[in-house]
């Protein structure tokens, strides 16, 4: 049977893998909108 704390942390490291995948895509969106109106 698995705790309340043991749910917590995955929970807490699946959002973390969340926000920085979704960092990365902001970032790699930006960096291609800026060589789009660079071309």
């Amino acid at each position: 049977m698995t705790s309340w704390r043991t749910i917590l942390i995955i929970a807490k490291i699946v959002v973390d893998n969340l926000l920085w995948a979704m960092r990365l895509e902001k970032k790699a969106l930006s960096t291609n909108l800026k060589e789009l109106t660079q071309a």
